[in-house]
């Protein structure tokens, strides 16, 4: 028989707040990256409509600007490796709360945090669910025990799964689009659906700092209540959760 794990509280805060450091970074390097875009956009349709004086003056523009683009997207490729390791590990961390405290009914372990995002389909819900369950688990009740299941996801986890959906749907069509174009429309085509998803990710960022935020805030008042209880019956900690939360 397999020996059940055991799962110890972490303070929310610090990892919580490296991340969203570094999400507000991701967000600036977007918008200098929707600049970048706007400039390419510039010097794509000034070769379009032969506005440069000369072939020189042509060509020395747009590798100046394919230079920008290129070291932009380098740095966002490098800090969202970066962001990527930080989240899986804060998204670990603020589920393995959760079964610290013992909460009931809970159906995802945390390692399934990261899982969930790279198994085709259940991808698009699975995260969904992951997120919900970690935010509204502090909502336990001990006399009603499945009821915090029922409560409707926060708006923040709506906007931000919304967003990454498109955000991918965007960024799978201008990667093929990208391998394809050869003519100056068709590049001008994906300069734009290319900004068009830095908005989205622009977006996105914002509401998964909301919910990063609401998450970390959610915990840290769920976990003040099991001290106080555990502070006024003299019960060990693990046995907190099944006290009811008023």
């Amino acid at each position: 028989m397999s020996k059940e794990k055991i799962y110890k509280f972490t303070d929310p805060a610090k990892p919580a707040a490296s991340l969203i450091l570094l999400i507000k970074f991701e967000i600036v390097l977007a918008l200098i990256s929707v600049i970048s875009s706007i400039n390419e956009l510039r010097v794509l349709t000034g070769i379009k409509n032969r506005n440069f004086a000369s072939e020189e003056a042509m060509n020395s523009a747009a590798n100046c600007s394919d230079i920008i683009e290129a070291v932009i997207g380098c740095i966002q490729l490098l800090l969202a490796g970066v962001v990527l390791i930080v989240f899986l590990r804060w998204m670990y961390r603020a589920a393995a709360n959760n079964h610290a405290w013992r909460i009931e009914n809970i159906t995802q372990k945390p390692h399934w945090g990261w899982i969930n995002y790279i198994i085709p389909f259940w991808s698009l819900v699975k995260p969904y669910e992951f997120f919900r369950e970690i935010w509204n688990a502090v909502e336990f009740d001990k006399s009603e025990p499945a009821a915090w299941k029922k409560l409707p996801a926060p708006k923040c986890l709506k906007i931000y799964w919304t967003c990454f959906l498109i955000s991918n749907i965007l960024g799978r069509a201008v990667f093929r689009m990208t391998l394809k174009a050869e003519s100056v429309d068709a590049m001008i085509t994906v300069n734009s659906l290319n900004m068009l998803n830095e908005f989205v990710d622009i977006v996105l960022n914002m509401a998964l700092i909301a919910l990063i935020a609401g998450i970390m805030q959610r915990q840290k008042a769920f976990a003040a209540k099991v001290e106080d209880a555990s502070q006024a019956v003299a019960l060990p900690t693990a046995d907190l959760t099944y006290l009811q939360q008023n």
